[in-house]
């Protein structure tokens, strides 16, 4: 390695550069060869080797064989060390991706740590992942930031919001239709699975997916394999399967109306994402850039929060989380006529301030307080509550989309 020179010897035993070494004797060495391994001037390492009792020795005449081999061993080796290098880094890219792909979802409480150290975990996977909170709380956004920092970030992810459509209809989207298999089937539909074949298939409020609709989706977990509505051959689909729910998916399983063979399908791990308000700390952090970004989008110029305005904004309630905070931020820009928000810009829902309102005793609150002890009374399933009200499950959903739109958790 010094002199970059082979180093060559016919017999090693009469050889003063090999005196003293116990092992030509142990071993029964006869001749020794010692081939520099060179990149350009980089030396790489050296290639040993050494002929024993019974077989040829290694001569003058062996030295180009020596070179030439000795040359190409370099070569190999340093490309062996250049994939390697390459394959790290690409592990340190991926890695960095998984983290670019949670920038969107902010949090630095340790709650949010726990939930971002499973997606960091989760999302290299093809692991199926149900994703469990309150409304507003982000789950889409988290699946979403999962099948961007996984293998399958370069194909297709589609939701679907399984809690206000019929069964025919979700059939429909998931499955697909041939035409003629029902009134207005005038062409064949791909379903969902179809057109997000080798990606992810996220199912929002997968708790309120009939039990129906709950068996054919356990074949394609099974199988991959289904049939649209109205055919008769089967379709295969490869897709990662994200569920989020605000329900308590387990306990639907104890009362009989979700699959326990499906739960235990979908629910390869679970993600449970707090509430904002058991991580009131985050809140400075979203609200500070919600109002930057709607600034931006707004083209208003720098607004920002007094500190009695943000004190404010953690003490409140936000029973509809993330989503209601943004809300009242976007309303407190348009409010405030200088570049300070002041609390009096400040406009809550009534479940996010804690403030009753005078009009509680009218018939629609009265209403609205009989269907939600119905809802909780059912486990939150709609078909047996709106059975129960004695409502259609469509007008059910309707008045829940409106509540929700108020900051109110259903």
């Amino acid at each position: 390695l010094e002199t970059g020179e082979t180093v060559l010897t016919e017999n090693a035993r009469e050889d003063p550069r090999f005196a003293g070494s116990t092992s030509i004797v142990l071993h029964d060495i006869r001749s020794v060869a010692a081939v520099p391994l060179h990149l350009g001037e980089e030396a790489l390492g050296a290639l040993y080797l050494d002929s024993r009792l019974g077989n040829p020795n290694f001569s003058e005449s062996s030295l180009p064989a020596l070179n030439l081999f000795g040359a190409l061993a370099a070569q190999a080796l340093n490309q062996a060390l250049a994939l390697k290098a390459l394959r790290r880094e690409n592990v340190r890219l991926r890695r960095q991706a998984g983290r670019y792909a949670f920038e969107e979802i902010l949090g630095r409480s340790k709650a949010m740590e726990t939930v971002f150290a499973l997606m960091e975990r989760v999302a290299p996977t093809d692991l199926p992942v149900l994703i469990r909170g309150e409304s507003g709380t982000g789950k889409e956004l988290i699946a979403r930031a999962i099948h961007n920092a996984g293998p399958r970030r370069d194909k297709p992810l589609l939701a679907l919001f399984a809690g206000n459509l019929g069964e025919e209809l979700l059939e429909s989207e998931l499955f697909g239709h041939r035409k003629g298999a029902f009134t207005g089937a005038y062409q064949d539909k791909p379903g969902l699975l179809t057109l997000a074949d080798g990606g992810s298939l996220l199912l929002d409020e997968v708790a309120d997916i009939p039990p129906r609709i709950q068996a054919k989706l356990l074949r394609v977990l099974q199988d991959g394999t289904f049939k649209p509505v109205g055919g008769t051959g089967n379709l295969r689909a490869d897709v990662r399967l994200l569920s989020a729910t605000h329900s308590d998916l387990a306990e639907r399983v104890r009362k009989g109306d979700f699959r326990e063979d499906l739960y235990y399908r979908i629910n390869g791990i679970e993600i449970e994402v707090p509430p904002l308000r058991n991580r009131r700390e985050d809140i400075p952090l979203i609200a500070e850039q919600v109002l930057r970004r709607f600034c931006e989008e707004s083209g208003r110029g720098r607004v920002r929060f007094s500190r009695a305005a943000l004190a404010l904004l953690v003490r409140a309630r936000w029973p509809g989380n993330v989503r209601e905070l943004e809300r009242t931020v976007q309303r407190a820009v348009v409010l405030c006529p200088g570049d300070t928000i002041e609390p009096e810009h400040l406009v809550f829902t009534r479940s996010a301030s804690g403030v009753e309102h005078p009009g509680e005793r009218t018939l629609k609150a009265a209403e609205k307080r009989h269907i939600l002890e119905v809802l909780r009374e059912t486990g939150g399933n709609r078909s047996e509550a709106a059975r129960l009200l004695g409502v259609s499950r469509r007008y059910l959903q309707k008045l829940i989309r409106e509540w929700r739109e108020e900051g109110l958790e259903v």
